[in-house]
């Protein structure tokens, strides 16, 4: 006898579906955004009504044509700027399929690539890591099997390091990790790495930084950025490279430190953005003092744990924590990135389970009530946040989404793949859409000059 499927799990894959068509049919996004984008770029009435065809919305915009037309064109395609290097922090060895996975899908879009990694074994991993071609990996039954390539060829560097002191590599909030685990001293010390491969070492004679990327992003190995939504909303805030930006999904539920409040807390749950000057100066200005500033803690006998929020060397998971608490010890406070409805553009769990109310996705119980941090309890999440933000107004449309995270286990590796399908119908659907305006504007072209 077949046994019956819960209904939240048919409902998030129907939903899921329904994503994934309407985001390949562009029937959603397309039209609306078209209209949108000429009404606003035009003169049409505001508030009125999106029309329905090329020739009702013309007729209501004074002159769609010419430099409005040509704006929302360039609007409809993905940008290639600003420069971005974006970073994956992963395992070496194993974690090849979800390596490729990353590198495949959105990691594709970036500029440059890099994973990071520790040594912590006798095997060396390689200095680059590079899709299709004869990569394998292992499907759980100890049997190697070959992997297919959505876009062959595409390469990245693999970025590792000897981690000075002691540690296991591991992660996750558990008795373990906070007494052993040296995530928070790899991911430092990668940093470092990091600073003298893309910036010390790319430094023109004349002192230039043309070469060096001018956006730092990074993120775990099981998170998707949409790349372009995020070159997009950097080209439209204006933001500068040589400003001082570190941004994503703050966190402000634990802000008492050293007796005074951090202002703005911590960038944690999907992907970590930093602009060249921000992490230019986390690295020149912090953390390249940890050895000498940790060693002065302990000759003094100070504590150095997590608890003690200082920007020093540690054993701990909180890598991201930690991140936080170096970029306010030289004056750069967390942005978090979030619409003009105030939702979050970068999600710490699947799109999906946050439309569902999954972990423990309902203000009303978590908001102001869950004030022991209790297994479960979800105030990291809610501090901070209205309480209209849930369930289905909890996110911005998909062609806002700067990133998403949580896609954990085996089988959600696919949908890194169809995630990334969905970014590329996205604008396809956009391009289809002002297609119509474009044709109108050049047939009205040719009627004027008499041809």
């Amino acid at each position: 006898m077949a046994v019956a499927r819960p209904a939240s799990c048919a409902c998030a894959a129907l939903l899921f579906a329904a994503v994934l068509l309407a985001a390949a049919s562009g029937a959603w996004v397309g039209s609306a955004w078209a209209a949108a984008r000429v009404a606003a770029l035009g003169t049409a009435e505001a508030n009125a009504p999106p029309p329905s065809a090329a020739a009702r919305l013309l007729s209501q915009v004074a002159n769609p044509c010419g430099v409005p037309l040509n704006l929302a064109i360039n609007d409809s395609l993905p940008p290639t700027d600003p420069k971005l290097l974006c970073m994956v922090l992963t395992k070496y060895p194993g974690s090849v399929r979800r390596r490729t996975a990353d590198l495949e899908s959105w990691m594709h879009a970036c500029d440059e690539r890099a994973f990071l990694v520790a040594q912590t074994g006798r095997e060396v991993p390689p200095a680059r890591f590079v899709t299709g071609g004869s990569h394998t990996y292992e499907d759980g039954s100890g049997k190697e099997k070959k992997g297919f390539a959505l876009y062959p060829g595409t390469e990245a560097r693999v970025l590792s390091i000897n981690v000075t002191g002691s540690g296991t590599d591991c992660s996750g909030n558990n008795e373990e990790c906070w007494k052993k685990g040296f995530l928070w001293r790899k991911m430092w010390q990668l940093y470092l790495a990091v600073y003298d491969e893309y910036v010390a070492g790319r430094v023109g004679a004349d002192g230039g930084w043309s070469q060096t990327p001018e956006w730092f992003i990074k993120a775990d190995d099981d998170s998707f950025v949409f790349v372009s939504h995020l070159k997009a909303l950097i080209t439209e805030r204006g933001l500068n490279p040589d400003d001082e930006h570190y941004m994503g999904h703050a966190l402000t539920h634990n802000l008492k430190r050293g007796g005074k409040d951090a202002r703005n807390g911590f960038v944690s749950g999907t992907c970590l953005i930093m602009s060249r000057g921000a992490f230019r100066k986390l690295v020149e200005q912090a953390l390249a003092k940890i050895p000498e500033r940790t060693a002065a803690f302990a000759a003094e006998g100070l504590e150095t744990s997590e608890r003690q929020k200082r920007c020093v060397d540690r054993l701990g998971p909180q890598e991201d924590w930690s991140t936080g608490f170096c970029f306010e010890d030289v004056g750069i406070l967390a942005e978090d990135l979030r619409d003009d409805e105030g939702r979050p553009l970068s999600l710490p769990f699947l799109y999906a389970d946050h439309l569902m109310h999954r972990w423990g996705g309902d203000p009303s119980s978590n908001h102001l009530d869950d004030l022991g941090f209790k297994p479960g309890g979800m105030l990291w999440y809610w501090h901070d946040k209205s309480q209209h933000i849930a369930g289905l107004n909890c996110c911005p449309p998909l062609d806002k989404l700067i990133s998403i995270h949580s896609f954990k286990g085996e089988e959600n590796i696919g949908k890194l793949y169809e995630m990334r399908k969905v970014e590329e119908a996205l604008w396809a659907a956009k391009q289809k859409a002002i297609a119509p305006f474009a044709e109108a504007c050049e047939r009205q072209a040719h009627s004027q000059s008499g041809f």
